[in-house]
């Protein structure tokens, strides 16, 4: 019975007791039906709301990571709009609160944007990303024609970092986290399915990704910040200095940022600052670029062994590489190929 039909013939029942002489079972009998109004009431408007909120989450409804998921990894749909891909083939039975305790894990959801597409840095649920104890870093970038914000974070009160991606569309985003970040490893297969299924999507392109650009530091040298109490150039790490500039947006922005420091000069300002570089070497080249388990090979080419030659100079030179390459926050190690490279 409707909720409207069942009030009506409740009302003329009652009007009908009024025209009536009333009786102390009269009086019982309508508190009993003015109690059923009030939850035949309740239920429709709880009907009603689980109807709008069944209705979107289904046109918010994640597709399957699918083919996707990584080896030794498993597929857990937990509702229409969170998906979770953890190492275990079986999810164990915990609250929703723990989710942590399922311990490697990749959890893909999607939620309503009411936001700015235009300006999603703007959108009010990303202020807690301004907690400099939280937040060890953050950059935005594109994906899949989406704006796309990456944040690495401590994982609110569970051991071990968090790496959570967010994807701007118009009218929804979408959240794909990585837990614990630690592991680099697992990082490599993150990154990796993030890009596959941001794909998968086919979300239109909010933006020209082919001229938009991103943010990223070069990493230069200013002797007089690294001198000690008498005045002797320490040539450590003491004196780097960065400075910004912008990249296209592409699939190798640790090897695009690697290649505009060998090649770039400093302005006229920045060299009235004291900073100052070697670079560009004649005929120094980056060749090639390795990322595994953390630990980033980059591979030169220095015809006229423009590398080696002085411990300080050749210091220097590769602690502006080493920084510039560890602002990235998947590379925790840097190496050189060949190794006779930045010798003194």
């Amino acid at each position: 019975m409707r909720c409207g039909t069942f009030i009506l013939l409740t009302s003329r029942f009652a009007n009908s007791i009024f025209r009536n002489k009333m009786t102390k079972s009269n009086k019982i009998l309508i508190g009993v039906i003015g109690a059923l109004v009030v939850i035949g009431f309740v239920l429709g408007v709880v009907g009603f709301i689980n109807s709008l909120k069944q209705t979107g989450e289904t046109s918010l409804a994640l597709p399957d990571v699918g083919a996707s998921v990584p080896a030794d990894w498993y597929e857990h749909r937990l509702s229409n709009t969170h998906i979770i891909l953890t190492k275990q083939e079986t999810l164990p039975d915990i609250g929703v609160t723990e989710g942590y305790a399922y311990g490697e894990q990749i959890s893909i959801s999607v939620s309503p944007f009411d936001g700015d597409p235009q300006h999603p840095e703007d959108w009010s649920q990303l202020a807690w990303t301004e907690d400099e104890a939280l937040v060890h870093e953050k950059s935005w970038t594109y994906v899949g024609g989406m704006q796309a914000l990456r944040v690495r974070h401590e994982a609110g009160g569970a051991s071990g970092g968090q790496l959570t991606w967010y994807l701007f569309a118009d009218d929804r985003v979408y959240e794909l986290s990585l837990y614990p970040y630690e592991n680099s490893g697992n990082w490599e297969i993150f990154s990796g399915l993030v890009y596959r299924y941001a794909d998968a999507l086919e979300i239109p392109a909010l933006f020209d990704t082919e001229t938009a650009e991103r943010m990223v530091k070069l990493y230069y040298y200013n002797q007089e910040l690294d001198r000690d109490e008498f005045g002797n150039i320490l040539c450590s790490r003491k004196g780097l200095v960065s400075v910004e500039r912008e990249i296209p947006i592409t699939q190798t922005p640790i090897q695009d940022t690697i290649t505009l420091l060998l090649s770039s000069e400093l302005t006229r300002e920045e060299r009235s600052q004291g900073i100052d570089t070697e670079y560009p070497l004649e005929g120094f080249s980056l060749t090639g670029a390795l990322l595994k388990n953390g630990v980033l090979t980059l591979e030169f080419d220095d015809p006229n062994n423009k590398t080696v030659g002085g411990a300080c100079r050749v210091g220097i030179l590769w602690f502006q590489i080493e920084a510039t390459a560890k602002q990235f926050p998947e590379v925790e190690q840097v190496r050189f190929l060949p190794e006779e490279l930045f010798q003194p």
